[in-house]
């Protein structure tokens, strides 16, 4: 079996999600799933990097409701192991991060390097567009500081990025985290681990469909 993820790095929910996930298929002795995240922006061209605090404050008019709504992603977070930051996170393009992770899913760490990112995104204020810290991030996953500063210095993986981008567009996904299992049921956000088991209890034949 195998669930697709359509994600972005600077997506706090995609981290619940993807945790929420792990749970799942480990409640769900589901061990021998094979999870496979693609990319999707958030901000497609996003300039310089920023506070995310700023950003949100001024899209929405007001630090308090800012706050609160980070108040209850942080509980859920703290509830399966997560720590975020929001008081450093930064908004940053995440194309190149995106691209780096493309060649981490070729050299068989592309788990590795979408926790890494996420964490380091989430919650330790790392800004995802730095080139310097992207390669450090990236080596500390186990990738190679010469296929890293290749990659970083041109257009590889690209293409890849896009490719998943335009996967989503005929999917009709239009926000992330966006999650298919088996290639029959569609999950759409962080979902709570009990609805996830559900799924993959169906896609497996052991729980009914809904009718």
């Amino acid at each position: 079996m195998k669930v697709d993820v359509w994600s972005d790095i600077a997506c706090p929910w995609c981290w619940l999600g993807k945790r929420h996930l792990e749970v799942a298929l480990r409640e769900a002795g589901a061990s021998d799933v094979e999870v496979q995240f693609h990319s999707f922006e958030l901000q497609p061209g996003a300039g310089k990097s920023r506070p995310v605090n700023e950003y949100l404050v001024e899209r929405f008019g007001s630090k308090a409701a800012v706050d609160a709504a980070h108040e209850r992603l942080s509980r859920a977070g703290r509830a399966v192991g997560l720590e975020y930051d929001f008081e450093a996170a930064l908004m940053a393009n995440t194309f190149d991060a995106h691209r780096l992770h493309h060649l981490a899913k070729a050299r068989k760490l592309g788990a590795e390097i979408m926790e890494r990112f996420m964490a380091a995104r989430q919650g330790e204020g790392a800004d995802m567009a730095d080139h310097a810290t992207l390669r450090r991030l990236a080596l500390e996953t186990g990738l190679d500081g010469a296929e890293v500063d290749r990659v970083l210095a041109s257009e590889e993986y690209a293409d890849a990025v896009r490719a998943d981008e335009a996967a989503a567009r005929e999917l009709g996904i239009g926000g992330v985290p966006f999650f298919v299992i088996d290639g029959k049921y569609a999950l759409s956000g962080a979902q709570p681990v009990a609805t996830f088991v559900r799924a993959l209890q169906m896609a497996r034949g052991e729980a009914p469909a809904p009718h």
